[in-house]
């Protein structure tokens, strides 16, 4: 008996350690630690212009993302626009990327207006432009990145680029900035 009785208390003292050690934590999915979002929204300015950015990404590896950003953009001349750019980013190093896709941008609200075509200004509706997209960045700090980026029309739309006067084909823009996060 007292053999049975020390056996029942070995499995019995050994069962109540075992349940002292802490096990790791359950871990989430893998998608939410892939992925990740950033954005910002600034105040109406004052000729009611308004501007907002949002990026959804999602991490495919240590090294290549897939990225979907929205910019919204009114202007003072009550235009407003969205440019959702849809892009795969590949690190190559730990600060040097590359990245390509395509990027639509839609003319929001009254989508038609005057705009000169063949030389005289008529009132168009104006479909969506569709863009390729590529470029190079470096992430100079975690709160800083500069970025070189260049878009070409695809498709036929005679949606101009902001800042251009008319669109009168397949045109190409070279973009140079950055983002500071602060």
């Amino acid at each position: 008996m007292r053999l049975f009785s020390s056996f029942l208390f070995t499995i019995f003292f050994h069962v109540i350690i075992s349940a002292q050690v802490p096990e790791e934590p359950i871990r989430t999915s893998l998608l939410t630690d892939r992925l990740y979002s950033d954005g910002f929204v600034y105040p109406t300015f004052l000729f009611d212009e308004q501007h907002a950015w949002l990026k959804l990404g999602y991490r495919i590896t240590n090294s290549t993302r897939f990225e979907v950003q929205a910019f919204y953009d009114k202007y003072a001349t009550s235009e407003e626009r969205l440019r959702i750019p849809l892009m795969v980013k590949s690190y190559f190093s730990s600060r040097w990327y590359s990245f390509a896709g395509a990027e639509p941008e839609y003319l929001l609200g009254n989508a038609h207006g005057p705009r000169p075509v063949s030389g005289a200004m008529q009132n168009v509706k104006l479909k969506p432009r569709l863009d390729g997209i590529g470029g190079v960045g470096y992430d100079v700090q975690e709160d800083f990145m500069l970025e070189a980026k260049v878009n070409h029309q695809i498709n036929n739309s005679k949606l101009p680029y902001k800042g251009q006067e008319s669109n009168t084909g397949k045109n190409s823009l070279l973009t140079i900035g950055g983002r500071f996060k602060f």
